[in-house]
């Protein structure tokens, strides 16, 4: 859980001007070749998120679905939502132009899956990376689902918070099934996840959104609820994290991670 850092600071020279996100790990991440669109560029990058929650709830996604009579519950579809605009328009447009020049693009997966309590860690992170959507279920008619997106601010994946169980905290949690009695709900608190989905300012916790769709509808979406996952109608209002790549070259200059010293990117 030492993995406090520095980002978007309005004073380069000031870590009192940054605000405070957390990394979730590194990764090997794709975007597309710039040289040569056809291809693909695999690169190990950190991936960070948001200290916390927006100061405000917000909507997943504010569209009328395609299978619900015309009741405005929103569409589990990424591309296009509320919160994928938000988060690549006006929110990008506010970070600092430091932090704008350290986010590189990436592919993000939009794999689909229903709520099991017997999956793992694992399990998880290949159902996000999978092909199965609402439309290949056949339930969204007219309404088509990528299973891709190319962009620089999304949110956390449902593995992303259930690597956050680390075995270092005594729990065993990492691929562990959250039904497990050594991962249930009264070891929420070994999560740091868990610990900050709050509003930004606020001290009590709550739901966060996350990337993925649940399969089985057309409107609903994962949720990052208590220790384990949950979903809920896009149209809902939840919390929200941004999550971004930072660019293969960004470096650690110094610090340890800690909360009373975080690590300051270069």
């Amino acid at each position: 859980p030492n993995n406090y850092v520095y980002f978007n600071c309005t004073d380069d020279t000031d870590t009192s001007t940054c605000q405070v996100w957390r990394i979730l790990g590194t990764f090997e991440v794709e975007r597309t070749d710039p040289e040569d669109a056809t291809k693909t560029i695999t690169e190990t990058r950190m991936k960070i998120v948001r200290g916390s929650d927006f100061a405000q709830k917000m909507q997943w996604d504010d569209r009328v679905c395609e299978t619900c009579s015309g009741n405005a519950l929103g569409k589990n579809d990424w591309n296009g939502s509320y919160m994928n605009t938000y988060l690549n328009g006006d929110y990008y447009d506010s970070l600092s132009d430091t932090a704008q020049s350290q986010i590189e693009d990436a592919i993000y997966y939009l794999g689909g899956f229903e709520w099991n309590e017997s999956a793992s860690t694992e399990q998880i992170y290949s159902y996000e990376r999978g092909t199965e959507t609402c439309a290949t279920t056949g339930i969204c008619s007219g309404g088509t689902r990528s299973t891709k997106w190319e962009g620089k601010v999304a949110l956390m994946y449902p593995s992303d918070m259930y690597m956050t169980y680390a075995k270092t905290e005594g729990v065993g949690c990492y691929n562990q099934p959250m039904s497990s009695s050594v991962c249930g709900a009264t070891n929420g608190a070994k999560s740091w996840v868990y610990n900050t989905n709050k509003l930004e300012n606020g001290s009590s916790y709550q739901w966060t959104w996350l990337l993925s769709p649940y399969s089985s509808k057309a409107y609903n979406v994962f949720i990052g609820y208590s220790s384990v996952l949950d979903g809920s109608i896009a149209y809902s209002t939840g919390g929200g994290r941004p999550v971004v790549y930072l660019k293969s070259d960004i470096k650690i200059d110094r610090g340890n991670g800690e909360v009373g010293n975080p690590y300051v990117l270069k």
